[in-house]
C-alpha cells in the first residue's frame, strides 16, 4: 500500500532470493518507488521485511534493517569525488570497518582488496581516486561495495546506465 507523489497504493511481495525488475518509462513511478524503500522519499503505506513492520521510517531506520539503495546517478548521489576506490567501496560498511568508532586501514583494505578483485574492478590501486576510473569500474566498485553489506533488500535504480558495454555484461 505505498502511495507518495508518483504512486498510488503499490504492494509488492518479494520473497528471499527473488529479483524484481520495474520497468516503464522513465517518470511513471519506478524511481518513486525505490526511494520510498529506501527511506529517501515519504510515502505512506507500510513496509514489511522478514514480517516486521518497519516503523519511525526513514534512510537510518531503511539501512539498519538492511535495505540497500543503489542510486542511477553515481555522479550525483553514487560516487564520493576526492576519495579513493576503497574508501568508496567501504562508506556502507564503517561498522564493519571500524574499531570503536574509528577506522581501521587493515580492514578498509581488506574489503575493497575483495570488492576489486570480486567484481573486477580496474584500478592501479584501490588508493586511486574514484574519479579517475571509468565509468563502468566505478559503477562496480559501488555494486560491490552495496553488496558487501550482505543487504537483506537490495535496490538497485539503472545500475547499467552510462556504462559502456563491456561493464554492463559484468554487472
Amino acid at each position: 500500500g505505498v502511495s507518495s507523489q508518483g504512486l498510488h497504493e503499490l504492494s509488492l511481495d518479494v520473497k528471499k532470493g527473488e529479483i524484481i525488475g520495474l520497468a516503464g518509462i522513465e517518470g511513471n513511478g519506478q524511481k518513486d518507488l525505490l526511494r520510498a524503500i529506501a527511506g529517501l522519499e515519504k510515502f505512506s503505506g507500510d513496509v514489511v521485511v522478514d514480517g516486521i513492520r518497519l516503523s519511525r521510517y526513514n534512510q537510518a531506520g531503511a539501512v539498519a534493517n538492511g535495505i540497500v539503495y543503489l542510486t542511477g546517478d553515481r555522479h550525483v548521489e553514487g560516487v564520493f569525488s576526492g576519495l579513493s576506490v576503497g574508501e568508496n567501496i567501504t562508506f556502507r560498511s564503517l561498522p564493519r570497518v571500524g574499531v570503536a568508532g574509528w577506522l581501521s586501514r587493515r580492514k578498509v583494505d581488506e574489503v575493497a582488496t575483495s570488492v576489486t578483485a570480486k567484481f573486477a574492478v580496474k584500478t592501479p590501486s584501490i588508493a586511486t581516486p574514484i574519479e579517475s576510473l571509468s565509468g563502468g569500474n566505478q559503477q562496480k566498485a559501488l555494486l560491490g561495495g552495496a553488496l558487501a553489506t550482505n543487504p537483506r533488500v537490495f535496490l538497485v535504480e539503472e545500475p547499467t546506465q552510462g556504462v559502456d558495454v563491456g561493464a554492463k555484461s559484468e554487472i
